[in-house]
């Protein structure tokens, strides 16, 4: 399979994306690690793992 195949196929076009939203929330965690609650943190997590369900059906 060649890479440009690949580039078209939409199970990897949805890695790209739910790739970047997870990236997202990690730099998104990092930022605000000092002034979040572990009830936030805890909600990003379950979010998180929504986004990795998704991509994996």
């Amino acid at each position: 399979m060649s890479l440009e195949h690949e580039m078209r196929d939409p199970r990897y076009i949805n890695f790209l994306l739910f790739g970047n939203a997870i990236t997202c929330f990690h730099v998104f965690r990092l930022t605000f690690a000092g002034v979040q609650s572990s009830v936030g943190v805890y909600l990003l997590d379950i979010f998180e793992l929504f986004l990795i369900m998704l991509d994996s059906m």
